[in-house]
């Protein structure tokens, strides 16, 4: 086995540390005769004599993990924990000395029995790998006085494959679903032989056997039996699934199907049925064969309705683990339970020809109503002196409301409401006499967002619903904002002159949530109504087109509707809880206009009939798609490999010449392009001088992120990161010939940047600093792009944020 070497240098001056580090220990914490642990090492070569093969070298990659004693912690090959501990004073206790032994590490003193334990291990690791027969020794060899070295000598065989498996059971059922199961077994023919592996067949055959309803199944249950002898490099193994033992006799195993469902709506512990304070009701759906049994004190909420939906537990059906999973996975879908437990017991009317279950769905409410409240304090800077901001406050402050109802109805209706309220105050706010509301805010916005979801579809749109498969819901949204903006320009003949933003929006969407399976789910809003209204502002936005070069701003200035129809696809296999590397997919597509393109025509139609005015209100027409693509590929125990691709496209039509506003794809920031502040890139290679901060959307984006990330110590995680990508313009709004998409030119458009992250998990939050470094930026001259042409540590942008940014 081979290790990275460090420098020549490096290593001679932690030698001499270490020299001295041990004499300073062996004065005041090693016992006499006693030595410490240097280090462990491993020697490895084949009985017969040949070249250490690959395969054993992967048998014995756990080999650090099963050493008994290991060697005190070293960063930059020191042991700095133990350096704290050697400074303390072993008579003394006091708060100093007590304070270091708490922060510091003890010397590891050799122990000849634990490295007598770990060449045991070693040998139980090679033979469940398959290295039978293999012989491991240990001796020490002095470092110096005062320290030593452990050698692991290893005497290894090759690994076994598999060359034969079998499967029977006595049991004829039993042997049949063997043969069905077999194909997909983890052991395959010309694999290594795995103890691994095989704990894990172990584990999907009594799996299978207890979703076939032969609940007493158990891992035990499976024996596996190798027959070595078979060849020198290959053996054979059968599996064999053993029936149970009843009064001294071997059985059948019994498969067992739901007899009584009994449901206990709130509970903090174990009910007693014949207890008198509580009633049971028995409760049949409508057009169902099972009696639901509901053990209650008081109303039942969610009503019996909503429960019995989402369990897919019924009368006379085969027990099943997997059926008990979804149903417990649907309960605590309704937001309405914090806990959820289903437990079984033989039922009083089973028999050994029809053996029965009895299931108990115990339920432990959450609180109905939430309530939350946020604040934000920020500070901007004067637009009229230079910034590039929008407003000219000095103190601002933000606050969010938001009140939750999970059940508002009483069948898992979940109302959410959010309430928004932020505001700038002018500089001179404390030298001026407030006269009205104008004067007090130099900006100001206020929003409100109710929203409700219904457990159910409103209109039956299919028969082949299914609640316990499907998850079926319906989403009403409403939304209302109005924002006021102030400038104070400066003014040759006054001062100061005004320029006020007055804007109302309002708008609802109608939609339906569903389940196609367990990975993928779809969003379907056949209605999303929204409409703005300038109150006033035309001056505001030419003032803000003329100062950054940026007829975006113009498009803001007059009144529109959107009226648009979206869907939303989303696949993801990941398993939560677990460190298995999964996939992410999500495309969104909507299209706006048709319906109100409709509506207008006829209208004007009317008009020209009966001679009145042609005038209508703007609406958009447009086509937007975008997707998200995540790949996480876990590395070892901790760390992760992340990559994600970006790519949309917003596409007007009709009479319509560019896409909305919001509808448009962000320029940079903390969650896609690093390097860059929020809406400075891009677009394309348009020139970086002009790029302004108040709009810096575009039409068109292709983003790439691959992040490592991986532990530091305690709380703590770094992260290394690379990314490219841009916006475009795709409609011509005359900013720059250079801002538009051209394939030919896509990759000198595309910028880069990388940089390193730290994150600190702290409770059900992580919070996140990235400092990204812009190396490749398209806006420059071609001979200015790449970063070291003008390096500069102002060139490094540090991004704050919560959570991962993907």
């Amino acid at each position: 086995f081979s290790s990275v070497k460090p420098h020549p240098h490096i290593v001679a001056l932690s030698a001499v540390f270490a020299a001295l580090l041990t004499s300073c220990i062996s004065k005041k914490h090693l016992p006499q005769g006693q030595v410490m642990l240097k280090r462990n090492v491993l020697h490895v070569e084949m009985a017969d004599g040949s070249m250490v093969p690959p395969s054993v070298e992967d048998a014995l990659k756990d080999a650090p993990r099963l050493y008994y004693q290991t060697p005190n912690k070293q960063i930059l090959w020191i042991p700095w924990k133990l350096v704290i501990y050697s400074l303390t004073d072993p008579q003394s206790n006091s708060w100093l000395n007590n304070l270091l032994r708490s922060q510091g590490e003890p010397p590891v003193i050799y122990d000849q029995g634990a490295a007598m334990r770990s060449a045991a291990q070693l040998k139980k690791l090679l033979e469940s790998k398959g290295c039978f027969n293999s012989t491991v020794t240990t001796d020490t060899t002095h470092i110096s006085r005062k320290t030593v070295e452990v050698n692991y000598y290893i005497n290894a065989t090759h690994r076994k494959k598999i060359d034969e498996i079998r499967f029977s059971c006595r049991q004829t059922e039993i042997d049949s679903l063997l043969q069905t199961w077999k194909d997909n077994s983890y052991l395959k023919i010309g694999d290594y032989y795995d103890q691994d592996i095989m704990v894990a067949e172990q584990s999907r055959i009594a799996a299978n056997l207890k979703n076939e309803g032969f609940y007493y199944a158990a891992k035990d249950q499976i024996r596996f039996y190798v027959d070595t002898t078979y060849d020198n490099l290959y053996l054979s193994i059968h599996v064999v699934v053993q029936r149970p033992r009843e009064h001294g006799e071997i059985v059948d195993l019994k498969k067992y199907s739901i007899d009584n469902i009994y449901i206990y709506p709130n509970v903090s512990a174990t009910i007693r049925r014949n207890s008198q304070t509580y009633d049971t009701l028995t409760y049949r759906p409508y057009g169902g064969q099972t009696d639901y049994h509901f053990i209650h004190n008081g109303r039942i909420s969610p009503k019996p309705k909503v429960i019995t939906r989402t369990l897919s537990l019924e009368h006379n059906m085969p027990y099943s683990p997997h059926t008990v999973a979804n149903s417990t996975s649907n309960l605590l879908g309704l937001h309405n339970f914090k806990y959820v437990d289903i437990s079984f017991e033989e039922s009083s009317n089973s028999s050994d020809s029809t053996p029965l279950l009895d299931a108990k769905v115990r339920m432990l409410k959450s609180n109905r109503h939430k309530i939350s409240l946020s604040f934000e304090l920020s500070n901007s800077t004067n637009f009229a002196n230079g910034s590039n901001y929008i407003t000219n406050g000095n103190l601002g402050l933000g606050t969010t409301l938001s009140y939750q109802n999970n059940n508002l109805f009483g069948g898992a209706e979940q109302l959410s409401v959010n309430g928004e309220l932020l505001f700038d105050l002018p500089k001179n706010i404390l030298g001026q006499r407030l006269q009205d509301f104008h004067n007090t805010f130099s900006s100001f916005e206020i929003g409100f967002n109710p929203s409700l979801d219904l457990p159910i579809f409103l209109i039956p749109l299919s028969k082949k619903i299914i609640w316990q498969k499907h998850k079926p819901h319906t989403i009403i949204e409403l939304n209302a904002n109005y924002l006021y903006r102030n400038l104070a320009l400066p003014n040759p003949s006054a001062g100061y002159r005004d320029i006020t933003l007055e804007r109302l929006r309002i708008g609802g969407s109608f939609g339906y949530v569903w389940n196609e399976t367990r990975n993928t789910k779809h969003k379907l809003l056949p209605f999303n109504l929204s409409y703005s209204h300038l109150i006033s502002g035309e001056d505001y936005y030419q003032h803000l087109s003329e100062l950054t070069s940026d007829i975006q701003f113009l498009y803001q200035a007059f009144d529109y509707f959107l009226l648009n129809s979206r869907y939303e696809y989303t696949f993801s296999n990941q398993q939560i809880g677990t460190r298995n590397n999964f996939n992410y997919f999500r495309l969104t597509a909507e299209t706006a206009g048709n319906l109100l393109n409709g509506i207008s025509q006829l209208i004007i139609n009317n008009r020209k009939t009966d001679g009145t005015a042609n005038d209508q209100i703007f609406f958009y027409q447009y086509f937007r798609i975008d997707s998200e693509l995540k790949r996480y590929i876990y590395v070892g125990r901790e760390c992760a490999l992340v990559l994600r691709l970006l790519a949309g496209i917003g596409l007007p039509y009709g009479h319509s010449e560019f896409i909305p506003y919001e509808k448009m794809f962000v320029r940079g920031g903390p969650t896609t392009m690093r390097g860059w502040q929020l809406r400075r890139l891009g677009y394309g290679q348009f020139p970086t001088s002009q790029t302004n901060f108040a709009m810096g959307t575009g039409e068109i984006q292709i983003i790439a992120n691959i992040e490592e990330r991986f532990p530091l110590f305690g709380t703590f995680e770094g992260a290394l990161f690379f990314d490219l990508g841009n916006v475009w313009m795709g409609s011509d709004w005359g900013i720059h010939t250079s801002s538009g998409f051209s394939p030919r030119e896509i990759i000198q458009g595309i910028a880069w940047d990388t940089g390193i992250g730290l994150r600190a998990n702290i409770s059900i939050i992580t919070l996140r600093l990235d400092l990204a470094l812009p190396i490749y930026d398209p806006g420059y001259e071609i001979e200015k792009r790449w970063i070291y042409s003008h390096w500069g540590w102002n060139k490094i942008v540090a991004n704050f944020g919560i959570n991962y940014p993907f």
